[in-house]
């Protein structure tokens, strides 16, 4: 803002400078700029959804998220790159309505180990929340050692509740057995697996074992 010498009183608008009278004193200034905002396209409302639901996601989880990235730890901030693989991997859909997670391909373990490599799942007939698990065991460390993860879902769809079981099976064993209980009275749950070197620091990528519904 500046104020004026001039003799005449000048007021109004003149290009893209404004004169004002204030208090019997003319004043200048330059005629604000206003940016008129775009609607935003369908790719910036999937993105920016995206980002919105797995920041969610990964901050409900992210007292597991610390232990199952701890590589990360070194590098970067495991819960930013656990939301940047959410958002790569466990999204389905074409529009911001149709987008929806798909909790199979949630990326709850991350790491420079080997996954379950050919893995085979196998229920029990016997039992109904029993597993039976197979690998290839040649692939990788064969002192990792294996462990579950299970997500707690709600009825009305809502992703709660985890557990996180630590076994005795190695890499090496190709083969691991196991009952699947319901926690906390969810109606159902999401089994992940993974294996992690604790003398290494590191983990595997967690794989989706199945699903399971207790009503």
């Amino acid at each position: 803002m500046a104020k004026s010498k001039n003799l005449f009183s000048v007021s109004g608008k003149v290009g893209n400078v404004v004169f004002y009278e204030r208090f019997g004193k003319t004043y200048v200034r330059t005629k604000p700029v206003y940016i008129k905002r775009k609607n935003k396209t369908e790719g910036q409302l999937i993105t920016q959804k995206r980002f919105k639901l797995a920041s969610k996601i990964i901050r409900s989880l992210l007292p597991l998220i610390r232990k199952t990235y701890k590589e990360v730890k070194e590098t970067g901030s495991p819960y930013h790159k656990a939301i940047g693989q959410t958002i790569q991997y466990a999204f389905r859909g074409e529009t911001a309505e149709e987008l929806s997670l798909d909790i199979r391909f949630l990326p709850i373990a991350y790491g420079s180990l080997s996954p379950l490599n050919s893995l085979k799942v196998q229920e029990s007939e016997e039992k109904t929340n029993r597993m039976e698990l197979q690998w290839d065991a040649g692939m990788g460390d064969s002192s990792d050692q294996l462990c579950f993860i299970q997500l707690g879902h709600k009825a009305n769809g809502e992703f709660v509740g985890m557990k996180h079981f630590e076994t005795e099976i190695l890499r090496k064993d190709g083969l691991g057995i196991f009952d699947v209980n319901q926690l906390w009275n969810f109606p159902k749950a999401y089994l992940f697996a993974y294996f992690k070197n604790e003398k290494k620091g590191k983990n595997s990528p967690s794989s989706f074992i199945k699903e399971f519904d207790f009503e």
